[in-house]
This record gives C-alpha cells, structure tokens and sequence, in this order.
C-alpha cells in the first residue's frame, strides 16, 4: 500500500484526514437513489467533527460541513431540519464573505428543504438566488447547474 494512502500520523493530520474521508463517503451516499440513512447521517456528521478538530481549518471549511448535514438531513426527507441548516449555512456565509460555489450551494440546499416543506414561491426564490451567484470555475458552476436542475420543477 502506497505511503499517501495512510493516514497521518499526526493527530492534527489523523482529523483533517478523516474529515476528508468521511466527507467523501457521504457525499457518495448522497448520490446513491435510497441510502442507508444511519451511514449518511453518520458520515456527514463525522465529517463535520473531524474538520472541527483541524487546527488549520478555514470558515469554508465549517460551511461546507453544515451544508453536507443539511443535505443529508434533506436526502432523508427531514426537510426541517434541512432548513435550519441551510440558514446555519446561508448565515455562515455572510459572517465570512464567503461566496463562489459554496455560496450557490448554500442557497440550493435552502431551495431543497423549501420545495420539501412545500415553500414552491419560496424555494424558486432560493434557486433564483443560487443561480445568480457568480461561480469561477467553470466545472464548479456545471456542478452546481446539475444539482439545481436535480431539483423537482418549480419554475
């Protein structure tokens, strides 16, 4: 086995890590139709608490870890909480200047949770908002006009 495939040895690089690793496990959860709701939920939490005890981690970094729970928490239609997550996220945001992709994101995830309470004005407002959030790199804006257009037709 390669050395970059093992983990750190440090404890600081033992979290950043497992951020990562947990973070990509739920996000392939996330695109799977049904997944097993206890490992998404575990997974985007864990990834949220490892990524807390990185002590080179940035305020995108905490962005980024409410946005993979309220997905989750979205992705098993307990759009609720979904919600207040995507306003953790939208207010995390403002508090850092933080914008781009990660911006576009929070304001999908506000669209997803809306559309599942049944908020339609409300959510095509968010997706409106998302959309118009200036996006650099023009892979990061196709993943973010592919995970708009996943969401149910509102418009």
């Amino acid at each position: 086995m390669a050395d970059e495939l093992l983990p750190p040895t440090t404890v600081d690089g033992w979290h950043r890590w497992q951020a990562v690793e947990a973070n990509q496990a739920a996000m392939a959860l996330l695109d799977e139709a049904h997944p097993d709701p206890r490992a998404l939920l575990r997974g985007a939490y864990a990834a949220a608490y490892h990524w807390d005890r990185v002590p080179t981690k940035q305020p995108v970094n905490e962005v980024r870890a409410l946005y993979l729970i309220g997905k989750a928490w979205a992705k098993v239609g307990e759009y609720a909480v979904a919600l207040s997550y995507s306003r953790r996220v939208l207010d995390a945001c403002a508090a850092d200047a933080i914008v781009d992709f990660d911006l576009a994101y929070a304001h999908e995830l506000h669209a997803r949770a809306l559309l599942g309470l049944g908020c339609r004005a409300e959510a095509l407002d968010a997706v409106r908002a998302a959309r118009s959030v200036p996006v650099a790199d023009p892979e990061d804006a196709a993943w973010v006009a592919r995970d708009l257009a996943d969401l149910p037709a509102i418009e």
